[in-house]
């Protein structure tokens, strides 16, 4: 063991050239093959190889002796301990390989004295070949089948470092440079083992000869950042870095970033040298929110957050503008190009418009692009409908792309929840750049198509309703409306009398009902009227209806002039027929019953009022009943009210009795 109690070497051997005999005597067989006598003594010698550790400074040694017979006394001794031992070297190169040579003239020798560690030389001339030594780095002799911590240094240099980086972009100055991690070579060693006799050296056979590599594996990177396209990186000036990566910053001034790959054993490999220039740099690329404009009041807001209900007719056009930017330098080779509205259904169904503005000279402050300079492609079935006006211009050196396009979408989309979000692609040499998806999310939008109008609900009832007669009793009419997917926004019932010229509008109550007599004796609604509905959902898709009807109404009685005033008349007493009419009636006519005009012809009468028409009439007609006409009957007086092709009829009752006669017996017997 050494001084740190570590074993560094152990072995066994056995004495068996004594033996007990087979008696049950003690006693033990002598040299000659005699039993009896002394004990017997043995010796045993040998030669123990061992390496000893870096740092040792003292070596112990511990012994320890046993025998496996019972009834026998042992005792022992060590009698002798002789350490030899040397320093051996390893060159670390390969076979064969030539270090420096130089020619031996005149029987002289040379010696690198920086690659050999001990060296003797001897004056004077010599002649015959020479020849060198070379030994193992370690040569060891144990008894056990393995060896452990077996010295083997890596002196190989890694790869360099491929010449292909990503250069990804932190903010608008800085870049990070990203290489590959190369290879680690390792140094080859080679091994063998031999095996002897135990205390001999007389070898009795050997073992292949393996080749192993011992690799240490990459610690990092050697790093150096200026301005000078080769410098050669070195332990001495170069930053360590254990990351296959760092940022540097990028500006006017072309900068090169020098990279060499050091592994665990120290050695450092080939410089790379890379290019950063702020104009080759794919600085990173935003969006902005999208927020769609309408036309014709076809865009309304909803009550979520960057959601808007919008019109789905498949004519009227809504507004979306898409804005993007780079977040650095913008150059011919790196400009923002294509302007991406990305949609997603329900359904799961993505698709993209892509409108693609071709690269510009960044020198011009500001350049628009119309639509036929404009290039105009999709992917998937697409829910946006490209309408034909578009523009995009930019801006800010090239750092600015704003796209203005408009789109419809089709009714078949009514009631559906479309998801658009807007990306931005730049072209660059390393192929194409897209926004970063994740802060494209925060700037979509969802658009509900409604494609549907307003159902109103109540005008059912005057649908093929030519004629109110207001003596059927009063026609109330409730009037509601309702939209499904954004909502009522107007809602209201017009009646516009054709006879008069009187219009009136209703407006819906609390609940969202019209409520109307519509036999209200008002001249709105006497005569021919129509009711027009009106409702308009938030987008603007509306619903008209129009009822026309007439309102037209008769009634007709008879009195007695004389008390009392009943219907019930005696020949020759006279009488009022009285009748109103409502509805602007063209005309009325009178018709007694034939009983009657026999007696008396102009008793029938005609009151034509085309020329002087009137919501509401009232007339008084006096009248005698005839003499003569049969008593004790019961006659009914027509009248009848036209408008058009429509017509009323009332049929007010005249009873005649019989009472002492005729109203002339009255008269004679006044004269007598």
């Amino acid at each position: 063991m050494n001084q740190a109690g570590r074993i560094i070497l152990s072995g066994t051997f056995r004495d068996a050239v004594y033996a007990l005999s087979e008696t049950p005597s003690s006693t033990w067989q002598n040299e000659d093959g005699s039993w009896g006598g002394a004990p017997g003594t043995s010796k045993f010698s040998g030669t123990f190889h061992f390496n000893l550790p870096e740092g040792t400074t003292k070596v112990y040694l511990h012994f320890k002796f046993y025998h496996d017979c019972s009834n026998a006394w042992f005792s022992s001794s060590l009698t002798g301990l002789n350490f030899t031992g040397g320093m051996t070297s390893t060159c670390g190169y390969t076979e064969g390989q030539v270090l420096s040579s130089k020619p031996a003239y005149g029987g002289s020798n040379y010696v690198n004295e920086d690659c050999v560690q001990i060296f003797e030389s001897m004056s004077g001339n010599n002649r015959g070949d020479g020849s060198v030594e070379i030994r193992s780095q370690m040569v060891g002799y144990q008894e056990t089948s393995h060896l452990n911590g077996i010295v083997a240094t890596d002196c190989a240099l890694p790869d360099k470092i491929p010449a292909e980086a990503i250069y990804e972009a932190i903010d608008e100055k800085s870049v990070r440079v990203t290489w590959q991690m190369p290879k680690d070579n390792g140094t080859v060693y080679y091994h063998k083992a031999e095996s002897y006799l135990t205390g001999s050296t007389v070898r009795l056979c050997e073992s292949n000869i393996t080749q192993n590599r011992l690799t240490s594996g990459i610690a990092g990177y050697y790093l150096v950042i200026d301005d000078a396209k080769d410098t050669n990186v070195t332990k001495v000036n170069g930053h360590f870095n254990t990351e296959p990566h760092t940022n540097v910053t990028a500006d006017k001034i072309t900068k090169y970033l020098h990279v060499a790959a050091v592994d665990v054993a120290g050695n450092i490999g080939a410089t790379t040298h890379f290019t950063i220039k702020e104009t080759e740099v794919p600085w990173k690329i935003y969006t902005g929110q999208l927020i769609p404009e309408g036309e014709d009041g076809n865009v309304a807001p909803s009550s979520e957050e960057r959601c808007w209900y919008v019109r789905a007719d498949g004519r009227t056009p809504i507004t979306l503008k898409h804005q993007a930017y780079l977040k650095g330098v913008a150059s011919l080779q790196y400009q923002l190009n294509e302007t991406i509205y990305e949609t997603r259904t329900q359904e799961g169904t993505i698709a993209r418009n892509i409108i693609r503005t071709p690269s510009s000279d960044t020198a011009v402050e500001t350049v628009r692009t119309d639509a036929e300079g404009l290039i105009y492609a999709t992917e998937g079935t697409t829910v946006l409908q490209q309408y034909p006006y578009s523009f995009t211009v930019r801006s800010d050196s090239g750092k600015s792309l704003t796209g203005v396009q408009k789109f419809t979408i089709t009714g078949d989309r009514s009631g559906q929840r479309i998801q658009v979000i807007p990306i931005a692609e730049a072209d660059s040499v390393a192929g194409k750049i897209y926004s970063l998806h994740e802060l494209d999310e925060k700037n979509k939008i969802t658009l509900i198509a409604d494609g549907e109008p307003p159902v109103i609900y109540g005008m059912e009832m005057l649908e093929n309703r030519e004629l109110i007669d207001r003596r059927d009793g009063k026609v109330n009419v409730t009037i509601t409306a309702s939209d499904a997917v954004s909502g009522v926004k107007e809602f209201y019932v017009n009646i516009q009398n054709t006879d008069n010229t009187v219009s009136k509008t209703y407006h819906p109550d609390a609940d969202g009902s019209i409520r109307m007599e519509i036999t209200e004796d008002d001249a709105l609604f006497s005569g021919d009227f129509t009711v027009f509905a009106y409702a308009c959902d938030q987008v603007g898709n509306e619903t008209e209806i129009s009822e026309g009807t007439t309102e037209f109404g008769l009634e007709a009685d008879i009195i007695r002039i004389r008390e009392p005033q009943d219907a019930a008349f005696r020949c020759g007493e006279s009488g009022i027929l009285t009748f109103t009419v409502w509805g602007y009636a063209d005309r009325v006519e009178v018709i007694f019953p034939k009983e009657m005009t026999d007696l008396c012809p102009e008793l029938n009468r005609i009151f034509d009022y085309r020329d002087k028409p009137g919501y509401r009439i009232t007339e008084q007609l006096q009248f005698m009943v005839p003499l003569y006409t049969p008593e004790n009957e019961n006659f009914e007086v027509t009248v009848k009210a036209y408008k058009g092709d429509k017509k009323l009829e009332d049929h007010p009752v005249i009873s005649v009795i019989g009472v002492k006669g005729s109203v002339l017996e009255d008269l004679r017997t006044r004269l007598r």
